[in-house]
């Protein structure tokens, strides 16, 4: 588990290109663009600290990224968050969304569990399980052709790519080290409050 918490930072992070947001984007016929995120330590304390035999209240930065052809400034439409180890045995952690001076907001509220365990044909198995609820920063709306509903789907839609490319990373990780992994299909459920 610790080899796993030691890569984690580079497993989570990724790009996915021609992202196809829920909401129009303005001056951009095909309302895409290429979106990144990059889980970051706050500080070097907290990489010591997240890589350590005990993880507990480290903290990693979620730096986020957009680039929308046709918008200026659009550094400035990014929802940036940060997280921290807030439970910690030695088959999983748990991470509890956390705002900082560095990002200011966070676009979701929530915790999400990672961990490992032995299936029920004998395989180990990495898992995630969440809870998460998008925070919509509002200020967004006064765009044109943006309301809140759009703009929680278009952040469930990210969620849901960094998780899919966070589960293509750890299987190539583990194939390429003599291992075989395959991504088992997620169960996700999706309640309207």
């Amino acid at each position: 588990m610790l080899s796993f918490r030691i890569k984690f930072t580079n497993l989570a992070s990724g790009t996915k290109v021609d992202f196809q947001f829920s909401c129009n984007v303005p001056n951009n016929d095909t309302n895409t663009g290429d979106i990144s995120w990059e889980f970051v330590p706050l500080t070097l304390n907290d990489a010591n600290l997240f890589t350590s035999n005990n993880p507990l209240a480290s903290i990693l930065l979620i730096n986020a990224g957009v680039d929308i052809e046709g918008i200026i400034g659009e550094s400035a439409t990014s929802d940036e968050g940060a997280i921290m180890v807030s439970e910690f045995t030695s088959n999983d952690w748990t991470i509890s969304t956390i705002t900082s001076p560095q990002n200011g907001s966070q676009p979701f509220s929530g915790n999400r569990q990672w961990g490992w365990l032995i299936n029920q044909n004998g395989n180990f198995e990495f898992f995630t399980r969440a809870v998460d609820v998008a925070k919509i920063n509002k200020i967004l709306n006064i765009i044109p052709g943006t309301n809140t509903e759009c703009q929680q789907d278009t952040y469930y839609n990210i969620a849901e790519a960094t998780w899919k490319n966070m589960q293509q990373e750890i299987t190539d990780w583990v194939n390429v080290n003599d291992g075989q992994a395959n991504i088992v299909p997620k169960k996700a459920i999706r309640v309207n409050l």
